[in-house]
């Protein structure tokens, strides 16, 4: 399976995702492979880019889901 990416200037404190060129495809297939990578589902009112697009904020949102999740499971 091909894996999504970006490269980002580790200079900045956040960043603007839109700012790297993610087209609709790309975001999709980036949170699928969030999802499948951390167990996760991200819910349907976040999957805009609009809304998604601070980095700081979606390593944030993937963080709270984790821990939502990890407490369902225990």
């Amino acid at each position: 399976m091909e894996r999504v990416g970006l490269l980002i200037d580790t200079e900045e404190k956040d960043v603007n995702v839109n700012d790297y060129g993610v087209d609709s495809i790309s975001f999709v297939s980036l949170i699928v492979e969030v999802e499948q990578e951390f167990g996760i589902e991200i819910p349907d009112g976040y999957l805009y880019a609009d809304i998604l697009q601070s980095l700081n904020g979606f390593i944030h949102l993937i963080e709270q889901l984790i821990e939502q999740n990890e407490q369902h499971v225990n």
